[in-house]
């Protein structure tokens, strides 16, 4: 009676749970369809026996996982550490560069304040060199000319210079009166109207300038005549242009006369136009 009061749910675990070997003495003909349930309920069983063993593979999986979940968040995070390093570090360049093209953009204004120093010293330059290049010319006319004084200047400076006439010793130029300017008559002493005006204009110059200087005018002849007639012709003509220059302002005392006669010939005798140039009145200039 117990027995058939067991539901047959229960009837078939007993059954499933019964060991397989043991001889089980039917107690009464179960029905088929609680077999059926019996084998269903085995079956099933078996497969929660599965699952179980699949869900306890997922774990383990899943703890395979999150142990590969958590290297990858370590690894993220070294990442981040390492991006954050990084970031860091393109900030820094990113002020190094700002800073460098500060520094940049100011050399670019210390070369461009640089080059126009350099234009102003090459138009210095340029300046400087052309003041040369007129000074070289200068230097060269006023050495050509000194190459080119007479002798007879020479001696005047000398003269001067042991007189003591002098305030700086030193030789300015020469102012010559050729034949054809003074134009003066065979043994004759008289100025022409033309060597009057050169002679004014000669000492307004000299006034213009206002230079202290001193002058020795010198005469000269050819040797038409004899040594001592030409020597008193040189006389009288140099102190004719003293006189001269002392009526248009110049005091005597800043001048002085010497006679060569023939003896400083500049041209041949031999000839008239040597003859020309030798008849001549020399005023040096001292200072």
């Amino acid at each position: 009676m117990l027995v058939r009061r067991l539901s047959p749910l229960l009837f078939a675990l007993c059954l499933a749970h019964a060991p397989a070997q043991a001889q089980i003495a039917p107690i009464f003909t179960a029905p088929s369809p609680i077999q059926e349930m019996a084998a269903q309920l085995a079956e099933t069983q078996r497969q929660i026996v599965f699952m179980q063993q699949q869900i306890q593979l997922l774990g383990q999986q899943v703890q395979g996982n999150a142990q590969a979940i958590a290297a990858l968040a370590s690894r993220a995070n070294a990442s981040d550490m390492l991006l954050a390093a990084t970031q860091k570090r393109l900030d820094m360049d990113a002020q190094a560069l700002y800073a460098n093209g500060e520094q940049l953009q100011q050399l670019h204004q210390h070369m461009l304040a640089a080059q126009q120093s350099l234009l102003a010293l090459r138009g210095q330059l340029a300046q400087v060199e052309a003041a040369l290049i007129n000074q070289g010319a200068w230097l060269a006319q006023h050495n050509t000319a000194a190459a080119n004084l007479s002798a007879t200047a020479s001696e005047a400076l000398e003269r001067a210079r042991a007189a003591g006439q002098l305030a700086e010793g030193k030789l300015l130029y020469e102012e010559i009166l050729s034949q054809e300017l003074t134009q003066f008559a065979p043994y004759k002493a008289e100025l022409s109207e033309a060597a009057r005006e050169a002679l004014k204009a000669f000492a307004a110059r000299l006034k213009e300038e206002n230079e202290n200087v001193f002058l020795e005018i010198q005469g000269h002849t050819d040797r038409s005549g004899s040594p001592l007639r030409n020597l008193k012709i040189s006389q009288a003509r140099a102190e004719a242009v003293r006189a001269q220059l002392n009526a248009e302002g110049i005091p005597l005392h800043r001048m002085s006369v010497v006679a060569y006669g023939d003896r400083k010939p500049v041209a041949d005798n031999a000839t008239a136009e040597g003859r020309a140039k030798n008849r001549r009145v020399t005023i040096v200039v001292l200072k």
